[in-house]
């Protein structure tokens, strides 16, 4: 299924996208709120989720980092080297089955205008009710679209997920999640503060030479692509 493309639509080369992260807290953790940032040029992508942890994802590559700049240290995300972690996520989800799609509801987010998609995925060991913004302004931007693709490739079973929320074909605005595993109600809302379509540097998206490579851990690498 595809968005209907109008005049107001443009590819956009250069994409600075600052985000409200909001989780709330559980009975095992407390309740977080980060201001990420999101950087994208004609070939990279790079996510600094402003809790330590930065995702750098170069197309000529098509190739995944992971940086922490208090330590300047950064993990190459390799696919072989994460397959135990990968499996443990197809263990944590099971079965599930996804509905939903488009709704008839639009609204403004960021001086954006947005269509509203909603997803529901559920099996017998979770549930992940998905409410998401989607705007009709910024809809072609290869880089980002081509993230989200090979970022399936390290997601396991959650890849279903991202491949529904592909079919949008625009940028994210907002987001709602709800997750219910184990018994407990996890929840998470992101929306868009600013977008600035400033170029880039290319330097944002290198890895600075001082850096010292360290192996992914299993908990950076669920939390990013989980």
């Amino acid at each position: 299924m595809l968005l209907c493309f109008c005049a107001s639509v443009f590819a956009q080369e250069y994409l600075k996208v600052t985000q409200v992260v909001s989780i709330e807290a559980t009975a095992d953790e407390p309740g977080t709120s980060n201001i990420s940032k999101m950087y994208i040029s004609p070939n990279a992508l790079k996510m600094d989720y402003g809790d330590g942890a930065v995702l750098l994802y170069k197309d000529a590559e098509s190739k995944f980092y992971v940086l922490f700049p208090d330590n300047k240290e950064f993990s190459r995300i390799d696919l072989e080297t994460v397959k135990p972690f990968i499996e443990q996520i197809n263990s944590m989800m099971g079965d599930f089955e996804i509905t939903g799609g488009k709704t008839a509801r639009e609204e403004k987010v960021a001086d954006s205008d947005t269509e509203v998609w909603n997803f529901l995925a559920s099996g017998e060991k979770f549930e992940m009710d998905i409410s998401v913004n989607i705007s009709t302004d910024y809809v072609s931007i290869p880089v980002y679209d081509k993230c989200r693709i090979e970022m399936m490739k390290y997601q396991g079973r959650r890849a279903a997920i991202t491949r529904e929320l592909i079919k949008a074909m625009g940028l994210s605005l907002k987001e709602d999640i709800a997750v219910t595993m184990d018994g407990q109600l996890m929840t998470k809302s992101v929306i868009t503060a600013e977008i600035d379509d400033d170029i880039i540097e290319d330097s944002e998206f290198m890895i600075p030479a001082d850096y010292k490579e360290v192996p992914i851990t299993e908990e950076v690498f669920k939390k990013i692509f989980m």
